[in-house]
């Protein structure tokens, strides 16, 4: 059997099966794929070469080679596109909570795959939309903020002709990017925070913020003082604590804090598990000497001990609004700025027993 005929098979193997749709998700590496057809990698290359031409894969350096299947009954699939944090970041459960969220609204005809921000952006625009409809992309959650109108996702999606909906972002990005959203409603589970501690009977509270400009990323000192006041709070700026997270700076500084506080609001779930480890050393229990409030709603907060009161953000949530707007796009997608929904997270308070009501 020579190169041309073994090449001529191999070709029409692939082929039906790609058409038959045997081969969903990108085909394996080229050295094992080819141990594995029993052909040399010049042959398989040669064979990738008339799928491609006949528009049946499409091959990239750096995202492997993928099927594309063109019959009318292939499944229509929605792209999930997620950031990745830094590793020292401590909100690596947002992502997969999101994800959870549109996989629940997702309807059961239509696939879902997904990708980083960072390996669709990185792609020439043309290789990118070359992708999206081998793939059969019918809509895309983009899960990114701060956006400032030029960024590359953003000319990708715009010249995919494909309905998108960005979640986890400022409400700003709205007017960025001219596209719906699912944005943050930070602001607003904070100030709820504050009023929680309000009906619960705190007057004195440590607020552990975080090293930031501004307190919850929000709020100027002036703005925070006068929120507190206007709750009954005491407006104290000795209060307020700007601290990095870390178990020695958070001892440290609840060590040397003269004032009396009987509760104390934290920047995130994060910072009350700190939190906790400082206020053991110190000999404080939580709740009979300090009661505790967080803030995000990480999933573990449950498994504190004592398990953690929380302002907890609907993460979950966010996914299933994102995939309720997807799923009407025909009511808004090129229709016009005024028609594109915009939406925010929901939050709740979390109960549990690290909160005393004082009354």
């Amino acid at each position: 059997m020579n190169i041309g005929s073994k090449k001529e098979r191999l070709y029409a193997e692939l082929k039906v099966g790609i058409l038959e749709g045997k081969f969903s998700k990108k085909f394996p590496p080229e050295p094992e794929f080819a141990r594995k057809l029993k052909v040399s990698r010049n042959t398989l290359r040669s064979v990738y070469a008339l799928l491609e031409a006949d528009g049946l894969i499409v091959r990239h350096s750096g995202n492997g080679t993928l099927p594309c299947r063109r019959d009318a009954d292939v499944r229509k699939n929605v792209l999930f596109v997620y950031t990745i944090y830094p590793k020292h970041f401590t909100v690596d459960f947002i992502t997969p909570s999101i994800l959870q969220g549109v996989e629940k609204a997702l309807p059961p005809e239509w696939g879902l795959e997904s990708c980083p921000v960072s390996h669709l952006k990185e792609l020439p625009v043309e290789k990118a939309l070359q992708i999206l409809k081998a793939r059969n992309i019918c809509g895309i959650v983009l899960q990114d903020s701060h956006f400032i109108g030029n960024e590359a996702i953003l000319q990708i999606i715009r010249q995919s002709g494909i309905p998108a909906v960005i979640c986890y972002c400022h409400a700003e990005d709205f007017e960025t990017t001219k596209m719906p959203v699912v944005a943050k409603s930070i602001k607003q589970a904070w100030l709820a925070g504050l009023d929680f501690l309000r009906d619960s009977g705190h007057e004195k509270v440590v607020t552990l913020n975080s090293e930031s400009e501004k307190i919850r990323e929000h709020f100027s000192l002036e703005e925070y003082l006068a929120a507190q006041k206007q709750r009954g709070l005491s407006p104290d700026p000795e209060l307020i604590l700007d601290l990095p997270l870390d178990d020695e700076v958070i001892f440290e500084s609840f060590k040397r804090l003269k004032k009396e506080y009987t509760a104390v609001y934290c920047y995130s779930d994060f910072y009350a598990q700190s939190l906790y480890r400082a206020l053991n050393k110190l000999g404080r229990r939580v709740p009979e000497d300090v009661s505790v409030l967080g803030f995000c709603g990480f999933c573990g907060g449950a498994y504190f001990n004592p398990p953690l009161t929380t302002v907890e953000l609907d993460y979950p949530g966010i996914g299933e609004q994102a995939m309720e707007i997807l799923k009407i796009s025909s009511e808004w997608f090129n229709k016009g700025k005024a028609l594109l929904p915009v939406k925010y997270t929901t939050f709740t308070i979390r109960k549990r027993e690290s909160f005393l009501q004082l009354k």
